[in-house]
């Protein structure tokens, strides 16, 4: 009998390439297969994962709830708002909140847009666009760097160590791999410690960034502790940069193999907030994210137990029929149909705002600079990152069409 996993490796540039006719048969079949390397069903139903994303109570993000423990550096304590429930995550969001919303991040708009194009007038330089590179590399660690607090000069370091935080650790990993990551993570948190060192000699100074800020809430008041605050500052990190270095390339990619889309739009930008989630729709940076039962639950067929474990896979959710008509299709005009690329409930992207802003800048300044975007290299060339959970490409070369 066939199974829902036929063919299906996570890590195969086949499938890397294009994972959703394999998202679409296990949404399709009895039971949510379980992916044994993982020891994690996959939910891959829009409904089902809702569900899950809502209901923070019975479906925790608490990884230390789990009955079996996936393998975790050694500088990793779980502590952070992504990994933790009420009343430990309304405590640390609260924090930086304020910082992320809406209001917040619009007042970036005009540093966002000059970024981009002084990025965008230095890629256009060449015949060939590599969109990663030029643009939705740079541009999220140049401006979550600056959220922080961070140097300019220190970027490209803080890119290599974002890279390495997102590499896979498993069973198969090799010894000297493991040793190359888990010295990198350590280099990050030693950089962390000493920006907190810095920012408590440079109190009263008038410092408004984001380790500043943070060091502040940690010595007035214990709103979280030394370890939860370097932990704090890797994720604000991770979250601001790779996420929407795969948003903007995504999107491109799918612009790209989409020209009548791409038409549509470069001729209607009113469209780019509605093309912008769309983008995350169709083929969005986080594939998928974790969550742990804490009591017993039926999700797909599947009985579950306390401490198992399920894999929330929000790219197959967001292309279930039950969520929009002909999900497989681009449509820069569809009304938002109420994806989960960003999540939803408690855990909803905390930086959504300001990625939908560096997203849309993006988008609007390649398309107003070229009058057609088209690859310059076969899809099935174009090399993706090694993640179970994100979903990017590593570069992506466009041309403009003849």
């Amino acid at each position: 009998m066939a199974s829902a996993l036929d063919g299906y490796n996570p890590f195969a540039p086949a499938v890397v390439a294009d994972p959703y006719p394999h998202y679409a048969r296990m949404r399709e079949a009895e039971r949510a297969p379980f992916l044994a390397p993982f020891g994690m069903h996959l939910v891959t139903r829009y409904g089902d994962v809702a569900a899950i994303l809502r209901n923070w109570e019975l479906f925790s993000s608490d990884e230390r709830k789990a009955a079996v423990q996936r393998p975790r550096r050694k500088t990793s304590t779980g502590s952070t708002v992504l990994g933790s429930d009420p009343p430990d995550h309304t405590r640390l969001r609260a924090l930086v909140t304020r910082r992320f919303g809406a209001r917040s991040a619009a007042a970036w708009d005009a540093d966002i847009r000059a970024i981009v194009e002084r990025l965008v007038d230095e890629a256009l330089k060449k015949d060939v666009i590599d969109v990663m590179r030029d643009l939705a590399v740079p541009l999220p660690v140049m401006v979550i760097a600056k959220l922080l607090g961070i140097p300019a000069a220190d970027t490209a370091r803080f890119k290599a160590w974002s890279d390495n935080e997102i590499t896979n650790i498993g069973p198969q990993t090799p010894p000297a791999e493991v040793e190359r990551l888990e010295r990198s993570s350590a280099e990050l948190h030693a950089y962390f410690v000493e920006a907190i060192r810095q920012a408590r000699l440079e109190e009263g100074s008038g410092r408004d960034d984001l380790i500043a800020t943070l060091t502040a809430a940690r010595d007035a008041g214990d709103a979280l502790s030394e370890t939860e605050l370097v932990e704090f500052l890797v994720l604000l990190l991770l979250a601001g940069n790779e996420t929407t270095t795969n948003l903007i390339g995504n999107g491109m990619l799918a612009l790209a193999r989409n020209p009548d889309q791409q038409r549509r739009l470069r001729e209607n930008p009113e469209l780019l907030p509605s093309a912008v989630e769309e983008l995350v729709r169709f083929d969005g940076p986080v594939q998928s994210t974790r969550r742990i039962l804490t009591g017993p639950a039926t999700i797909h067929g599947v009985d579950l137990q306390k401490g198992d474990s399920v894999a929330v896979v929000l790219a197959a959710a967001n292309r279930d029929p039950a969520l929009c008509a002909e999900p497989d299709a681009l449509d820069v005009a569809r009304t938002d149909p109420g994806h989960v690329g960003f999540g939803h409930g408690l855990h909803f992207c905390l930086g959504a705002p300001l990625a939908r802003l560096e997203a849309k800048h993006a988008f609007r300044a390649l398309l107003e600079r070229v009058p057609q975007l088209e690859l310059a290299v076969p899809h099935s060339a174009l090399p993706y990152t090694t993640s179970f959970f994100l979903r990017g490409l590593m570069a992506l070369p466009l041309r403009r069409a003849c």
